[in-house]
């Protein structure tokens, strides 16, 4: 049966079954506020994201679901994401990217984040997306 999927399109063997989904709910419902702040932060960063694909000839689409948020460069440029890669380990934030064509930035920031550590991050993304447009 394995040999019917792609590569790649398995990439848990226990995320989302029914009791793991279960306790992870019952974690969050354990730690008061925490859904909201998530909320919170989301709803920043997709502010902050959108701004900065409307003034970057970069950043094109965003999009993603609560706090994994997706920055994608308007065309396949791997080159833009090694030099957001790049300035943020040299200000001490981990980028990664993802995506076929290796040009989206997988922004995924702690549930437990403040709203300072976000913008922090963001500030380091649009700086290195700046630069690149230089």
């Amino acid at each position: 049966m394995i040999d019917g999927w792609p590569v790649g399109a398995h990439g848990t063997t226990f995320g989302g079954n029914p009791v793991a989904c279960a306790a992870a709910g019952a974690v969050v419902d354990s730690m008061g506020g925490l859904l909201d702040h998530a909320r919170q932060l989301s709803d920043r960063a997709f502010e902050r994201f959108t701004k900065l694909a409307a003034s970057s000839r970069t950043v094109g689409d965003v999009r993603g679901l609560g706090l994994m948020i997706d920055p994608e460069t308007r065309e396949p440029d791997p080159g833009a994401l090694q030099h957001v890669s790049r300035h943020g380990l040299a200000n001490e934030l981990v980028v990664i990217g993802c995506g076929p064509d290796a040009n989206v930035i997988r922004f995924i920031p702690p549930l437990v984040a403040t709203i300072d550590d976000l913008d922090r991050a963001i500030d380091l993304i649009e700086e290195a997306i700046e630069d690149y447009e230089r």
